[in-house]
């Protein structure tokens, strides 16, 4: 099962909208706060809201968050896909990274 296919419940939608909330003000601040040099950026992460929040959480999050879960799509879409071996399908809200190309339907 694919993360879109998953139904979340009323307490997890608030929660979601939260995160989101101050993913979003990260990105307000700093545009390149995800996808930025990691050793750049560290001290902003550890010392956000956002951090204190996935240190707390199951499994710790910090150590198995998703790019696609950092980021909204719009924004991976503009900064990873001028890169020739990045592939998006609109459709399907998915990224393919290949070096041979991607013959895929509906991936450009």
């Amino acid at each position: 099962m694919f993360s879109n296919d998953a139904e979340l419940s009323e307490k997890a939608i608030v929660a979601e909208k939260k995160l989101i909330r101050l993913r979003n003000e990260m990105k307000d601040e700093d545009d390149c706060i995800i996808t930025g040099s990691y050793y750049e950026k560290l001290p902003k992460l550890l010392n956000s809201k956002l951090y204190d929040i996935f240190v707390q959480m199951p499994k710790t999050v910090i150590q198995h968050i998703h790019l696609t879960a950092a980021c909204d799509v719009h924004f991976l879409v503009n900064k990873l896909c001028y890169y020739d071996f990045v592939f998006f399908n609109q459709k399907d809200m998915m990224f393919k990274v290949s070096h041979n190309g991607c013959e895929l339907p509906g991936y450009v």
